[in-house]
């Protein structure tokens, strides 16, 4: 009798504290928009140094970063046409900035991609994919990965109060309930 009355006792005490058996919760929007971000960085920083991870990790991890840095493209996607549609329409000076330099940052990154691939000395021909390697390509794959750094830096910068009121309040907050 007792060791049910304890039992009840601690669902109850579970219930009172806001806690449901079995459930699970999930991240809300902007923690997961977080997290996107933080691998996009990770990754992003492994990438940026070629020279002390090897060109061969330089060139996979790229391909990870590739789809990481689209699916941080489909979480703004609302921003993205919203912000499009109301372009040449009254909108804030620090709004129309972002867009315009989020613009230059995703044509930076495909040009970073591109000529990477197009110089790439392992994966292409791991597939079997002969390369000559162009001075060209080689030169805008330097130039646009050196400018993605200082780029990527203001950005972060822009977005800094987002970063740490995300840090500060995002994960010390319950999750939603499933």
């Amino acid at each position: 009798m007792s060791v049910q009355n304890n039992e009840t006792s601690a669902i109850l005490l579970q219930k009172k504290e806001g806690m449901v058996l079995n459930q699970t919760k999930k991240l809300s929007s902007t923690q997961i928009n977080f997290l996107v971000d933080l691998i996009a960085l990770v990754v992003f920083a492994l990438l940026a140094a070629p020279q002390a991870t090897a060109i061969p990790f330089h060139e996979w991890i790229s391909f990870v970063f590739a789809p990481v840095f689209a699916i941080h493209i489909l979480l703004h996607w609302k921003w993205i046409v919203e912000t499009t549609q109301r372009i040449f329409k009254k909108l804030p000076g620090d709004t129309r900035f972002n867009y315009v330099w989020d613009i230059i940052i995703y044509l930076m990154m495909i040009f970073a991609f591109v000529s990477g691939v197009v110089i790439s000395e392992v994966a292409l021909p791991f597939i079997g994919v002969p390369i000559k390697v162009d001075p060209f390509w080689i030169s805008l794959h330097d130039a646009s990965s050196n400018l993605l750094l200082i780029m990527l830096g203001i950005h972060l910068a822009m977005h800094w109060d987002w970063i740490v009121g995300v840090i500060k309040r995002g994960f010390n907050r319950q999750t939603k309930e499933a």
